[in-house]
């Protein structure tokens, strides 16, 4: 009976919606970098002066060797990447937009990428600039998908706007 009367509000969508709408995942950093293997240590060493975070989830990587554009293991000019794992919460974490950002960029001129399943920052030209916005629009257009669903960018993206707290919207999107 309890499970059937409060189905409607703490079915797993609800959750996650409320999760992100109270935003409480903002307290925590959640990132996967995909970087090649000789320029690890640069980003080790960047990750702990920025966040002090441990551990940190290491996974060597073979570069693809097909096209996979979207894929963070799709990186030329290296043969070995490492995955990069920064999970925790972290007392330096009172900007995550700005750290986010700066993770963004410096990872880039490591000649590294992030793994799509977290928050993005990008804006759409930087984006753009890492991902092949021809070749992707392609292949939306071949699938029928523009339109229809939201592009990897839109999926991805979180807005530039401070975080805060929100217990209010937290309570009305559940």
């Amino acid at each position: 009976f309890v499970k059937w009367f409060f189905f409607f509000f703490m079915n797993t969508r609800k959750l996650y919606d409320g999760l992100k709408a109270f935003n409480l995942g903002q307290h925590y950093y959640l990132q996967d970098f995909y970087c090649p293997v000789e320029k690890s240590m640069e980003l080790i060493s960047f990750t702990e002066k920025e966040l002090s975070i441990y551990p940190v989830w290491l996974c060597p990587v073979k570069v693809c060797s097909n096209d996979q554009k979207l894929s963070p293991h799709y990186i030329k000019n290296s043969e070995i990447l490492l995955d990069i794992g920064i999970w925790g919460r972290t007392e330096k974490y009172d900007k995550p937009i700005e750290i986010n950002k700066n993770f963004e960029k410096y990872v880039k001129q490591l000649n590294g990428r992030k793994m799509l399943y977290a928050h993005a920052y990008y804006d759409q030209k930087e984006f753009w600039d890492i991902y092949d916005k021809k070749w992707y629009a392609t292949l939306r257009n071949k699938y029928n998908a523009e339109g229809v669903f939201p592009d990897i960018w839109q999926k991805v993206h979180v807005s530039t706007t401070s975080y805060k707290l929100k217990i209010t919207r937290g309570i009305y999107t559940m």
